[in-house]
């Protein structure tokens, strides 16, 4: 058997409020309600009573919708504000990409700006060119393993550095996580 069956077998299952479909606890994103609002619980260590959804764009309208989130928190009398859901799952996604950057940096795992990034291209298992980018530079690199995403101010800070617009992780397995979130983050659209 295969080492990420084993593991699936091993983690446990949750169901999605959305689409009611059963998937492993880390591929969801919990939710909690706290004083009448829904907050995204990202990293699972918020007390209380959890709901999981998918991080998907559907998933998380259909959650919203017939008071799902208010029966998953056995809150049927009572009504939740969580009309921003959507975006706060976007930021709290964002937040973790972010984190995922400054990790790669502060280990010594990434490649950035043009000219480094295009000599390393090589050893490069994900790369990240800014949305603000020149359209030669989002040419220039565009491949399976690139993203377009965040702005090259956004780019620089997360890593302790002035503006980016290319940024490239040589590390698999900080690429893999990164890749994960990168998904995620589209998927909430």
């Amino acid at each position: 058997m295969s080492e990420e069956k084993e593991k699936a077998k091993r983690e446990p299952l949750r169901r999605c409020v959305g689409c009611g479909g059963e998937r492993p606890k880390a591929e969801l994103i919990r939710l909690v309600a706290h004083e009448g609002r829904v907050i995204v619980d990202y990293y699972a260590k918020l007390p209380g009573r959890g709901a999981y959804v998918c991080p998907q764009r559907e998933c998380i309208t259909r959650a919203m919708k017939r008071h799902r989130l208010e029966r998953a928190f056995k809150l049927e009398g009572n009504r939740l504000e969580y009309h921003d859901l959507p975006e706060q799952i976007r930021r709290a996604i964002k937040q973790q990409i972010l984190n995922l950057l400054g990790r790669a940096a502060r280990a010594g795992r990434l490649i950035s700006g043009w000219n480094e990034v295009k000599r390393g291209l090589r050893q490069a298992r994900l790369v990240l060119v800014a949305a603000d980018a020149a359209e030669s530079a989002k040419r220039r690199f565009a491949d399976e393993r690139a993203f377009i995403l965040l702005s090259k101010r956004e780019l620089g800070a997360a890593i302790g550095k002035p503006e980016r617009s290319v940024i490239a992780i040589t590390d698999d397995r900080l690429a893999a996580a990164l890749r994960r979130e990168l998904e995620r983050y589209r998927a909430v659209g």
